[in-house]
């Protein structure tokens, strides 16, 4: 397995905190990764990044959001077929992260990486269209290429050197986009495109905050890797030293303030009208609680 997989195997237990359960999506993810690993077999190394599918988060939490909201403007879930199709092309989003984040220099994994994202995209594009959601595929291309643009410009911001805070937000604008695919794709599917700037608003509230709860668990893998994240940012601004428990949690406050702002802007305006968004929205509340007060060991 791919060792990166490793820690996501553990990250399934945080998803189930985030989503309220994700056996519904992963079911369907882990049917289509035996697919592919059946019609491209490769024993080197394809058949291990297949195997991480049902594990990302990147993949399963667009689903959710789908499934969600369709909940909301239909009174029912949204159609497998359209799921598995959104999961699967998030596929690449999370595999090229990978290859800017880790860096890998083994070219195997490089390959690994770059291939079985574009094979997974590609097949959940298969399936969008052929169960007849050609224009949610049109639809949610845009926000596909909006994510890959930003997580581009990353490369020269927060990769690069450290910046502010502003700096930091505006790096970050890509998982707006991701949070966008699932809320329009469940949008296009309602029928509902008067609900455009809402669902907007939405995914900018969910996505920032999903991005500012990674960067808050993630310290010591984003020093290693010298990604300049927010905690990271803001240790430097105050000579915080980040190796400690007591600099860790301290980085993390200004990330988690600018969560909660979020989440309650996103709960007031999913009050009354989407209540299934509401109560998933309100979920990031109990992972953030999770996340801190480091003790230094001995």
């Amino acid at each position: 397995m791919y060792e990166k997989d490793q820690t996501r195997i553990a990250s399934s237990e945080l998803a189930d905190v985030l989503f309220g359960g994700i056996s519904k999506y992963q079911k369907l993810l882990e049917k289509e990764k035996d697919n592919l690993r059946k019609n491209f077999p490769d024993e080197v190394i394809l058949d291990s990044m297949f195997n991480g599918i049902p594990k990302r988060i990147i993949n399963i939490c667009p689903m959710v959001l789908c499934d969600k909201l369709c909940l909301d403007l239909l009174g029912k879930t949204a159609p497998d077929s359209l799921l598995t199709g959104i999961g699967l092309s998030m596929y690449p989003i999370s595999t090229h992260d990978d290859l800017v984040d880790e860096f890998p220099h083994e070219r195997m994994v490089v390959a690994g990486l770059a291939y079985t994202g574009d094979i997974a995209a590609l097949q959940g594009a298969k399936i969008l269209i052929e169960n007849g959601f050609a224009d949610i595929m049109a639809g949610i291309i845009e926000d596909i290429c909006m994510n890959h643009y930003y997580q581009t410009l990353i490369v020269n911001s927060i990769w690069k050197e450290s910046t502010d805070e502003a700096g930091y937000m505006r790096a970050i604008s890509h998982t707006k986009y991701w949070a966008m695919i699932g809320l329009k794709a469940a949008m296009i599917y309602a029928d509902r495109n008067d609900l455009n700037g809402f669902v907007r608003e939405l995914a900018d509230c969910y996505g920032t905050t999903c991005q500012l709860f990674d960067d808050m668990r993630e310290i010591d893998d984003d020093v290693s890797n010298g990604y300049w994240s927010l905690p990271i940012i803001l240790a430097k601004e105050n000579n915080w030293d980040i190796m400690t428990s007591g600099g860790k949690n301290k980085s993390i406050e200004r990330s988690r303030e600018l969560a909660m702002e979020r989440i309650m802007r996103a709960r007031e305006i999913c009050k009354n009208d989407f209540p299934q968004m509401e109560n998933l929205i309100q979920k990031p509340t109990k992972a953030m609680s999770l996340v801190g007060f480091w003790r230094d060991t001995l």
